[in-house]
Parts: structure tokens; C-alpha cells; sequence
């Protein structure tokens, strides 16, 4: 049998497997290839045994885009972890099984008890959280269809515990940075550039790249773009507080590799390793982009 054949009987064969099994076998390969990469668990487990601490967390961040990009912003060691997770319901299940003295400075709403009981799912943050702060729902802008990150910057910066999570919703879609998906630079009554934004959902994200709408190149643009947004926005934050901080992801996000997009699903190298930059200090002009 060619080697081309031989594939396409091993892609056959694997898509026969039950889904659950081909997560387990996802997660197995995963961890072959990570196996020599902390885990992400273990260094916050090491984190927890602080008494004061900033955990910076960036939704749906690739290794390689934070790779590329953070030293325009950040001094510190980087390093690559690994996880098993997928997704941020799942994240938030593995992650923090526990009760923790802590303090959860949220993003989006999918920290909240909320979207679990909508789920189905009996894991509940409010019962695993000391407080959790839902700047999601303080910061909205409608217009974006999502909180910008330098509200979240705000509201953390009000928080101000000891220790504590701060969870960006960026560099996850939607993608609100200067590149972005769908813009109408029509002029306004003045003369100057309007610019209008369509906010796209997962769904509608997933359905613009079957039809050729969007493709690889104009979606990892606005990826980039978003997390260089939320880059300069944490870096706010991180220029005001004085204790340990570390900056990871709950999950990465695939552009294309394998022909997968976004996230969730079976475990996948590119979702799986993850940053974990212990910060020294900020560099560069620290700005406030408008929201």
C-alpha cells in the first residue's frame, strides 16, 4: 500500500473510534510530545504557595504568537507548559478543583456560575473562589460585543488583592485590535474615516473560513492584533503592582494547523502548550489604547 494510502486507512480508522476515545488518544499523543514541559498545573500549584502574587491569564493564547510578540512588552523568562485542556469551561474544572483564598478577576462571563448551570455542569466558581470579580459585566461594550481589555485593566487595578487572577478575555475572538475581520471605512459627515465593526461569533467565524470569507492569513492578523491589544493593556496592570507575576493561558487557539480552528475538541499540540512568562518588569511606553 502507497503511503498516502496508508494515511487515509489511519485517518479512517481513528475517525471510527468512539470521540471519546479519540480524546484519550489525542491526550496520550499530547503528552508524548510535551513530556518533557512542566506541567502548568504543577507551576501554579508552586504559585499558590505564596502569600502575595498576580496571575495574568490570556484567553486562548498560543506559545508561539505570545513567543513572538511579548518582549515588546514584558521583561522576564518565558517558558513553555503543557495541559491537557482545551477549552476554558474545562480549564476552570482541572485547573481549580479546590477552594482557594483567592481573588478572580473576570474577564468574560464564562467564569461565572451562570454558564456552568447553562452547561449542565455541576462545577460552580463562586464555590471555589474567595471573591470573584465579573469585570465582564462592568466593562461591556456593546459595540465590540465583548469587555475591551483595558477595562478589565481598570477594574483589576480597583481590586487590588494580594492574590490574585486576572483573566483576559483577548486574544480570544472577538477581534477588537486595529486588524480586524470585518471593517467599513466609510466616511462620516465630517470628512474622517468611520470605522464599523461587525462583531462575529465562534459560529459565525467557523462558517466565513468554509466559505473562503475569511482565510488563514486575514484570521491570524486579527489574532495578533488582538493580542497585542491585550498585551498593552495588562502591561498597565503589571507596572502597578509589586508582587510576583506570571502571565499563562487557560488554552491555545489553532489558525488553520490540520485544518482545525479556534479551539476546543481533542487535545492538539498547538492547544496545548501554553506560555508561562515570569515577569520582571514592563518595558516600552505603557499607553491606553481607546476602548
Amino acid at each position: 500500500m502507497k503511503a498516502s494510502g496508508r494515511i487515509d486507512a489511519l485517518g479512517t480508522a481513528f475517525r471510527k473510534i468512539p470521540s471519546f476515545g479519540r480524546r484519550k488518544l489525542a491526550e496520550i499523543s499530547v503528552r508524548t510530545v510535551n513530556r518533557n514541559l512542566p506541567s502548568q498545573r504543577s507551576l501554579i500549584a508552586e504559585l499558590l504557595e505564596r502569600d502575595e502574587f498576580l496571575l495574568v491569564i490570556f484567553d486562548a493564547c498560543r506559545f508561539d504568537a505570545f513567543e513572538d510578540m511579548y518582549t515588546d512588552h514584558y521583561d522576564g523568562t518565558l517558558r513553555k507548559v503543557s495541559t491537557t485542556n482545551t477549552y476554558t469551561k474545562q480549564y476552570q474544572q482541572t485547573m481549580w478543583p479546590d477552594t482557594y483564598d483567592l481573588t478572580y478577576v473576570a474577564g468574560g462571563p464564562v467564569v461565572s456560575d451562570r454558564t456552568f448551570e447553562q452547561s449542565d455542569l455541576s462545577y460552580r466558581p463562586s464555590e471555589h473562589f474567595d471573591t470573584i470579580v465579573p469585570a465582564w459585566d462592568r466593562g461591556y461594550k456593546k459595540e465590540l460585543g465583548v469587555t475591551p481589555p483595558e477595562a478589565v485593566t481598570e477594574v483589576a487595578q480597583e481590586t487590588d488583592a494580594d492574590r490574585m487572577i486576572v483573566h483576559y478575555f483577548q486574544p480570544h475572538a472577538p477581534y477588537i485590535g486595529e486588524t480586524r475581520l470585518r471593517e467599513s471605512h466609510d466616511l462620516s459627515a465630517d470628512g474622517t474615516a468611520k470605522i464599523e465593526t461587525r462583531v462575529e461569533s465562534l459560529k459565525q467565524i467557523y462558517e466565513q473560513i468554509e466559505t473562503g470569507e475569511i482565510d488563514n492569513d486575514n484570521l491570524e492578523a486579527a489574532y495578533y492584533s488582538n493580542l497585542e491589544r491585550v498585551m498593552r493593556a495588562a502591561k498597565q496592570l503589571v507596572a502597578d503592582v509589586d508582587r510576583p507575576t506570571m502571565i499563562t493561558s487557560d488554552h491555545g487557539e489553532l489558525l488553520g494547523e490540520d485544518g482545525r480552528y479556534l479551539h476546543g475538541g481533542r487535545p492538539h499540540p498547538v492547544l496545548c502548550t501554553l506560555p508561562w512568562l515570569n515577569v520582571s518588569e514592563p518595558v516600552g511606553k505603557i499607553t491606553t489604547p481607546s476602548v
